[in-house]
Parts: structure tokens; C-alpha cells; sequence
């Protein structure tokens, strides 16, 4: 079993041993939710660009290094948000995060137009609804609180996971 820092086992309530409790409160289900959601959507997205060159020609016209930059960059832009969004709760990244995800999903409209293979489409249209879906989450009212950084005690949330 993992030992705590305070040197009891890693299960017990770190409360017990003193202010550090309140140091880090205990992110909802959520944000963990939002977290999980956004980064098997991010490497989904990952994984289509790889395996899609019709991705690349649409982006922007032909087979070249620009369309590889404009797309790897997107996706590092977004990762980034995410973990600013789920790990620093910063309400300007969720904003500029859900911006840049709708910029994304008009962005697909090209790609239905240039007739790319259908299972690509649906490929790409299944990741932006996992991406909103994840992004919805962050309208919970949990997650609003966490996010400004308000603490509800009294949750059932918090308490049931005060004791793992």
C-alpha cells in the first residue's frame, strides 16, 4: 500500500493531518469527465489526421508541410486548453476553448463538400460531438463552481470522494 506524506496509508484523509486538506480541493466528476472526454477526442482527432489525406488537401489545397502545421498546431493549441481548462481552472481557456472548438466544427463543413470517403466524415463528426459533449459538462453546476472557484462542502460529489 502507498504511503501518504504525512505517513499513514495513502487512503486515509489527508484532513486529519492539517491545513493541506484545503490546499488542494477535489476536482467534481465533471471536470474529470470533461478532462477524460476531451483527450480520447483529441487523440481520435490525432489519429484521423494521420490516416485521412484528403484532410491535408482540403485544408489547404495540396499535400504539404503547411497543412501539417495548421493541423498538429490546432491540436496542441487544443491540449493545452484542455489542461488549462481541467487542471488550473481557467475561465478564459474554457471560453477561448469552446470558440476554437466551434471554429473547428464549421471547419468540417469543407471536408463534407470535398466528398471525402464517408467513414472519414463520420469519423471527424463523431469526434466534435465527443468534443461538445465534453464541453457541455463544463455547464454543470459543479463544474461552474469548481471553476470559480467555489468549494460546496456539502455535496455528495465531494464527500464521496474525500474518502478514496
Amino acid at each position: 500500500m502507498r504511503k501518504s506524506r504525512h505517513g499513514g496509508n495513502a487512503h486515509q484523509a489527508d484532513g486529519a493531518a492539517g491545513s493541506d486538506w484545503n490546499a488542494q480541493p477535489v476536482r467534481p466528476n465533471a471536470i474529470i469527465w470533461f478532462e477524460r472526454l476531451s483527450l480520447a477526442a483529441w487523440i481520435a482527432d490525432l489519429l484521423n489526421v494521420l490516416t485521412t489525406p484528403e484532410i491535408a488537401r482540403v485544408v489547404n489545397g495540396t499535400d504539404d508541410a503547411g497543412a501539417a502545421i495548421v493541423i498538429f498546431g490546432s491540436l496542441i493549441v487544443t491540449l493545452a486548453l484542455i489542461f488549462r481548462v481541467s487542471r488550473w481552472r481557467s475561465r478564459l481557456a474554457k471560453w477561448i476553448l469552446i470558440i476554437f472548438t466551434l471554429i473547428l466544427l464549421i471547419g468540417n463543413a469543407p471536408l463534407v463538400l470535398a466528398r471525402m470517403d464517408w467513414s472519414a466524415i463520420l469519423v471527424g463528426l463523431t469526434i466534435r460531438a465527443i468534443q461538445l459533449l465534453a464541453l457541455a459538462l463544463l455547464f454543470t453546476p459543479s463544474a461552474r463552481a469548481w471553476l470559480a472557484g467555489q468549494r460546496n462542502s456539502k455535496s455528495p460529489e465531494a464527500l464521496g470522494r474525500t474518502f478514496e
